[in-house]
């Protein structure tokens, strides 16, 4: 889940290296899609989504934002890369707050077990490793990397530096809208915020209505009820704000393809 913005709305580089089917594919000339990425195809400025699991915080998020088989996420983050090539992601989280990781520690805390664990937005909670007694239970999560097409890649430097602002403030356990703290897709939406109002750049995220109804009842999904009633307050439903989910089915973005390190 996530908030923030202007008014709610309901919503690879070139390479050798891939199918000539997706080279031919008229409806993504500019970024043919890779199966399996390596770190030497990361370019600064692309988007790191993580997918959901089917338990607690991470499956409430899948209940109740999931697109489809393939846009299933519960996290995202941004890669930054810097002139050594070095690679990071900035991202709010709820172990850490708004941080920026080296990608192989992000990587490696969200794929098997740890990524499993309860917590949501892909990150286990201390002390929630007792809850995952059996390894051979937890599906590996993917890692899926998306990038924003070339006519706004511009707008790439800026939220960098707008993320590295950011760093440090605490991560928004409710979902709802602040100032103060963020949760990742609000993050993610922040940085690329038009700030400027300015009419030439355009946000490239926008808000829309949050939904914590499961899509398969129509209902407020039991886990968000309980959720919100221990923390004393209402469901935020059709309150403004974002999840990782509608950030990827942006027309401002490519799916590239699956890191596996």
């Amino acid at each position: 889940m996530s908030a923030s913005s202007t008014e709610p709305k309901e919503a690879l580089e070139n390479t050798k290296d891939f199918s000539e089917s997706t080279k031919n594919d008229p409806q993504n000339p500019k970024t043919p899609q890779i199966s399996s990425l390596s770190l030497e195809n990361l370019q600064n400025g692309d988007l790191i989504f993580v997918e959901s699991q089917k338990d607690d915080l991470s499956g409430a998020i899948r209940r109740s934002t999931k697109v489809s088989k393939e846009t299933n996420f519960d996290h995202v983050g941004l890669i930054e890369k810097n002139a050594e090539n070095d690679l990071f992601v900035l991202h709010s989280a709820p172990k850490g707050g708004s941080q920026r990781e080296e990608i192989r520690h992000f990587y490696d805390s969200r794929v098997g077990k740890a990524a499993a664990l309860p917590g949501g937005d892909g990150v286990g909670l201390e002390g929630d490793e007792k809850n995952i007694e059996n390894d051979s239970k937890v599906d590996k999560n993917k890692i899926v990397i998306y990038r924003l097409k070339p006519e706004y890649q511009y707008r790439i430097p800026d939220a960098i530096k707008r993320a590295q602002t950011m760093l440090g403030k605490p991560y928004n356990t409710l979902y709802i809208q602040n100032e103060e703290e963020y949760y990742c897709s609000d993050f993610i939406e922040r940085i690329f915020r038009n700030e400027k109002n300015d009419q030439k750049d355009e946000n490239i995220f926008e808000l829309i209505l949050m939904n914590f109804k499961n899509k398969k009842t129509d209902q407020i999904d039991d886990f968000w009820v309980e959720f919100y009633r221990q923390n004393g307050i209402d469901v935020p439903q059709d309150q403004p704000g974002t999840n990782p989910n509608q950030l990827a089915t942006s027309t401002k973005l490519d799916k590239v393809g699956e890191l596996e390190l």
